[in-house]
């Protein structure tokens, strides 16, 4: 039972005063007596008596004690937690996201209790009420429909865990509210501890939105970076150990051969949402088991698994007049072999290569061949086109968790100005000017080539100061070109994969870390595959073999403070809709009591009053009679 005003509670003191004028009442039995001249001598002995007497067992003091009881109890205003509806209609979103397996409830998982909840809310709505259920993710699916039968909804709850990396509420929200309009006296609520994706845009809808929330702590840490690589005489594993929150850590990072046998270990200390990074020398091996000691209470990314790569080493061409910061940040980039060209190189009789970047000034005729990335283009050459200029752009994420900004920071990005380009149907944004919203980041696929383009000279801002500049360069280096070592080595759980495979592969045979084996037919040569567990896959075709490591680190799943507000606007409301603890009070129900044990407090004080009237009232009609 929780307590809206706990310091009421200290009025329970004022049993100590009732107690004491009961020790201090001077306690008188009634006795008949034959002469009035034995009634002095029994006021002389009562009146020799002690004050302070044994506490006897007394009904008036029992009763008396009880009401100050409950009514202490109803100024304290008690209530017990609910999350039911008087609506008609229920429908509910439930959070499948990673971050709703921490175990920081006390009584389970974020996610055993929030089903709880969802159960708790159908037993307490009205008898001809129906409830639906829907979860989130990259789809809305549809669990259950206007349903009033409890055994069903446990059984689907049952069913149910936490897979998705990194839920989209938009699709479900817009489902659920069109259901909701078909019904009359429905309400939309949403079960999650806010590590979701919402709409950008303020929301219409036609039922009201309520956000119950489940969590309490968000001091977590885990492996957001794990990466064998390989030296010239021995294996190199690089960890880094991400701290979310106000707390600071200090972890250990135990490194095992795939078998279990250990190979290293260190402790790093990490400091309040901030990160810590180690690099492990390691005999020859292909893939690595990587875990922090102690686990937390969110451990799907206190462990991560790391698998060589296939080596292959891919060209890049960078035309440029002397800029030293992208020349640098290409050069750090593995496997890439640069060539330095000046900006007025012909680059009609250069041989093909993997992708070339064009730097601020390049005033070629005609764009070149191949995967091309574009910096502050000073002429539009389709199927770029110039719209403009900007001034003083300030820099934002177009979307959410966009995986070319992986470990990108751009806050705070001082950029004197650029050039406005108009974003092409075939190209998305990932950075955006925050006033204007013209693109400064674009990139997309067009007639066969991967096309990219940065509106700002790097030379006009600060931004290849940054440890976040090498970062993206190499993020939009693999983004826009594709290795001959084509399958990837890492995923996450519960997000779907590509696997490109030849055209002559008739099924790909894939093991799961617990020993399953799946059989997928490729088709187009490709196949979509999304891994339901972290750990080490073993993916054949033909004669091809590959290892796959696949870990659940998300940087919005691992970020598990509750959010205290939903970040949906509605139209209408100025602020995102709040977290509502569904509560009971109950100090009507006290003070009711409260008030009949004092009615009986006051019978059984005159009890003796309406004795005395009775044996009155028959002496009377005795009398006349």
């Amino acid at each position: 039972m929780n307590f809206l005003a706990p310091l009421a509670l200290g009025l329970a003191a004022l049993a100590i005063p009732i107690i004491v004028l009961y020790l201090l009442r001077r306690r008188r039995e009634e006795r008949d007596v034959s002469s009035t001249l034995l009634l002095q001598r029994m006021i002389r002995d009562l009146e020799a008596n002690a004050p302070w007497q044994r506490l006897q067992r007394h009904l008036l003091l029992l009763l008396q004690l009880l009401a100050l009881f409950l009514l202490t109890l109803a100024a304290a205003r008690p209530f017990v937690r609910v999350f039911g509806e008087s609506a008609k209609t229920l429908v509910v979103i439930l959070d499948t996201s990673l971050s709703m397996a921490a175990t920081d409830t006390g009584d389970g998982s974020r996610f055993e209790t929030a089903k709880r909840a969802v159960l708790q809310a159908f037993d307490q709505m009205p008898p001809n009420g129906r409830l639906t259920l829907l979860t989130t993710g990259t789809t809305a699916p549809l669990l259950l429909a206007n349903t009033n039968d409890r055994l069903a909804l446990q059984e689907t709850l049952n069913a149910l865990h936490p897979t998705d990396p990194d839920s989209d509420l938009t699709p479900t929200l817009l489902l659920a509210d069109a259901i909701a309009a078909r019904q009359p006296n429905s309400r939309v609520v949403v079960v999650s501890d806010g590590a979701v994706r919402t709409p950008d845009t303020a929301l219409t809808l036609s039922a009201p939105l309520s956000f119950v929330r489940v969590g309490t702590r968000g001091d977590n840490a885990g492996i957001a970076i794990a990466r064998l690589e390989p030296t010239q005489n021995e294996m190199r594993l690089y960890v880094q150990v991400r701290a979310f929150g106000e707390t600071a850590t200090t972890r250990r990072i135990v490194v095992e051969a795939t078998d279990g046998t250990p190979l290293a270990a260190f402790e790093v200390s990490v400091p309040a949402d901030g990160y810590a990074d180690h690099t492990f020398a390691l005999p020859p091996v292909d893939a690595v088991h990587v875990r922090l000691s102690p686990p937390d209470f969110y451990s799907l990314d206190d462990e991560a698994w790391a698998v060589l790569a296939e080596t292959d080493r891919r060209r890049l061409r960078l035309v440029t007049q002397g800029n030293l910061f992208l020349q640098t940040a290409v050069a750090l980039l593995p496997d890439v072999e640069t060539e330095v060209v000046p900006l007025d190189a012909d680059l009609t009789t250069t041989d093909p290569v993997d992708l070339t970047i064009l730097d601020t000034g390049w005033q070629g005729d005609t764009l070149p061949d191949g995967n091309l990335f574009v910096i502050a283009p000073v002429q539009s050459h389709p199927p770029i086109t110039i719209t403009g200029a900007l001034s003083l752009p300030v820099a934002a994420p177009a979307t959410a968790n966009d995986p070319l900004l992986a470990y990108v920071d751009v806050n705070d990005l001082a950029i004197l100005d650029g050039v406005a380009t108009e974003l092409p149907p075939w190209a998305r944004p990932v950075l955006i000017d925050r006033v204007s919203g013209a693109p400064l980041l674009w990139l997309g696929e067009h007639n066969g080539r991967s096309i990219g383009l940065l509106a700002f000279d790097l030379h006009h801002s600060d931004f290849p100061l940054r440890v976040a500049f090498p970062i993206l360069v190499a993020n939009l280096v693999d983004a826009l070109t594709t290795s001959r070592a084509d399958l990837p080595v890492a995923a996450v759980q519960g997000r779907p994969l590509r696997l490109p495979v030849p055209p002559t592969a008739a099924d790909v045979s894939i093991t799961l870390p617990d020993g399953r084996p799946m059989r997928l037919e490729p088709h187009d040569g490709v196949v979509v595959f999304t891994p339901p567990m972290v750990g080490l896959y073993h993916i054949q075709w033909g004669d091809r073999a590959v290892a796959l490591a696949v870990n659940a680190f998300t940087p919005q799943e691992s970020q598990l403070a509750p959010a205290d507000a939903l970040p949906v606007r509605v139209a209408g409301t100025v602020q995102p809709v709040r977290a509502e603890e569904g509560r009971r009070e109950l100090w009507r129900w006290l003070a009711l009591a409260a008030f009949g044990v004092l009615v009986l407090e006051w019978l059984v004080a005159h009890r003796d009053t309406w004795r005395l009237r009775d044996i009155s009232k028959r002496r009377w009609h005795h009398h006349r009679s």
